[in-house]
């Protein structure tokens, strides 16, 4: 693929990647180089391509994929539709992809929509498990961030963060 794209010969870099993900269709680095090639050359339906991919690969090891469509949606798709990929990630029974999509959408959340988005946010993924010490963190700083930070709120996260995670820090940010 590479060499196909550094010969300028797009499309068949664009048939190889596609003929890649069918012959090796649960391997995750086959699925991420082609998805990659196919995002720089613009072709392909790349919603279906995305789905597809998470279809076939291990979720267990999906994680770079919903990283790379993530990536994708940012940049081509609205806002409304990046967020839909957000709340599918959110349902992964993979603790670790559940996790992860939880700490990006609340940073995705900030930039997109701002402080207020952001709370709305928060507010409705901090029941949902699995949480990590890092979602809470990443939500104090951000309040942090503010012109004049809520105390209340502060107080709130910090609360819940020792509820959920104790006092010890063992230097662990998940």
């Amino acid at each position: 693929l590479e060499i196909l794209l550094l010969s300028g010969d797009a499309e068949e870099a664009a048939t190889v990647a596609l003929s890649a993900t069918q012959r090796y269709s649960q391997s995750v680095s086959v699925w991420s180089l082609s998805l990659q090639t196919l995002m720089q050359l613009g072709s392909g339906d790349m919603a279906r391509l995305f789905h597809d991919a998470l279809t076939h690969v291990n979720p267990k090891e999906s994680l770079p994929l919903w990283q790379l469509q993530l990536q994708w949606s940012k940049a081509n798709q609205s806002a409304e539709e990046t967020e839909a990929i957000f709340k599918r990630g959110l349902l992964s029974p993979v603790t670790a992809v559940a996790m992860e999509m939880k700490e990006l959408y609340l940073d995705w959340s900030y930039s997109a929509g701002g402080y207020k988005k952001t709370r709305k946010t928060f507010a409705s993924l901090q029941e949902n498990r699995p949480l990590s010490k890092r979602f809470f963190t990443r939500m104090i700083e951000i309040e942090k961030e503010q012109e004049t930070p809520k105390i209340n709120n502060l107080r709130d996260y910090y609360e819940r963060v020792l509820q959920e995670f104790g006092t010890a820090d063992d230097g662990e940010s998940r």
